[in-house]
């Protein structure tokens, strides 16, 4: 039997089991009877919890956007902590930490929005698209050792520009002025400012006031129209050495997605990601390209259901006999139950055959679990 067929019948055992799954007799000829025994029957032959992480990889084959960071995505580990700077002197600061000598240290990992004091005010940022586009850029720079105990350091650098948001709150003078009428009656009923309070404590004090209303911006325009484009390039420097004979080009990475509503209730986005490598040996890939589409649909609060296909190229200059293309599927239907305070997911998908992953990838899985996969 395939597995497919395997699968279907062990769903198909569910139900039927369900049917003839004894009853408590002072409720066997209820409707609420067939229910409670639906329900411990689903319980007894649903798969264990841990399944949930097959879903989480058939719905998690292709990233639906640009990196927050370009850059960190080319390094060989990402960092887990990043360093947010804003102003000019901030930077400044910064830089100073990251040399030993004339030598780059391991593990930087910054990222800055270096226009954000020149775009005027809130007037001056909604009538004008680039300074919108300045304020909303953001800058990354990383290093990592190349190899475990390695002396050579990947430094890169990239950049992540949004380049329409939809749902930039900045943009809603609706918004802005609920904003202001929160924090005046916050102040008023305030009184006077405390002994001995900050300005940053006068800050943080206000901030309640007003984070309903920024929570119930974000949620009302999840799937606002947007369009990013990121960048990035690394390099290897040889013993971490900042000097041309030691620098040496390793990767660029080039990202473009766009995202748009589907009504209230879905969103649709589309993503294309280009990587040109460097390779160390003539079988060593030399580019990726990948290129993808997803819908994702939220009926209710109880069910949601994610879409996709995507198709990847890798490239091999020095031995084209070993490129290679293969695509990834993946639907994914959950339903959250109640009576087990969980979601039933049921998912088809994977990815087709390559080198990586012989024989086709695409299976029906499905699983119980507590928290659900396919969010807003």
């Amino acid at each position: 039997m395939s597995r497919h067929a395997r699968s279907l019948a062990i769903f198909a055992l569910v139900v039927s089991a369900a049917a003839s799954r004894p009853v408590p007799c002072n409720a066997a000829l209820t409707g609420e009877g067939l229910k409670r025994a639906l329900i411990d029957t689903l319980a007894h032959y649903l798969p264990d919890s841990s399944q949930k992480a097959d879903l989480v990889k058939m719905v998690g084959g292709i990233s639906y956007g640009v990196p927050s960071s370009p850059a960190f995505e080319l390094l060989p580990n990402k960092p887990s902590e990043v360093t947010h700077v804003l102003t000019p002197h901030d930077f400044q600061s910064a830089v100073s930490t990251w040399f030993d000598g004339n030598k780059l240290r391991l593990g930087i990992a910054v990222d800055s929005r270096p226009f954000v004091q020149s775009i005027g005010d809130i007037t001056d940022y909604q009538a004008s698209a680039w300074r919108q586009i300045l304020f909303r850029t953001v800058i990354g720079l990383g290093t990592s050792a190349a190899t475990e105990g390695s002396r050579d350091v990947i430094g890169a650098v990239g950049a992540r520009i949004s380049l329409l948001d939809r749902g930039d709150p900045r943009l809603d003078s609706g918004l802005q002025e609920d904003l202001a009428r929160a924090i005046n009656a916050k102040l008023t009923a305030a009184g006077q400012p405390r002994f001995g309070e900050t300005a940053a404590d006068v800050k943080k004090r206000l901030a309640g006031a007003t984070q309903k209303l920024r929570d119930e911006f974000v949620a009302k325009h999840w799937n606002a129209t947007r369009v990013d484009v990121g960048f990035a390039g690394s390099a290897r420097l040889t013993g971490g050495a900042v000097v041309r004979d030691s620098l040496e080009g390793n990767r660029v990475g080039v990202y473009v997605a766009a995202s748009t509503a589907i009504g209230r209730i879905g969103q649709a986005a589309a993503v294309g990601k280009a990587a040109w490598i460097r390779p160390d040996s003539a079988s060593q890939e030399t580019g990726r390209h990948i290129a993808g589409a997803r819908l994702r649909v939220f009926p209710s609060e109880s069910v949601s259901l994610s879409v996709e296909a995507g198709r990847t190229w890798s490239r091999h200059e020095r031995a084209g006999s070993l490129d290679e293309r293969w695509n990834h599927y993946a639907a994914v239907l959950e339903w959250y139950i109640p009576e087990f305070r969980g979601w039933l997911g049921i998912g088809y998908g994977g990815d087709t055959s390559h080198r990586d992953r012989k024989g086709n990838g695409i299976e029906l899985k499905y699983a119980f679990y507590h928290d659900n996969v396919v969010k807003r």
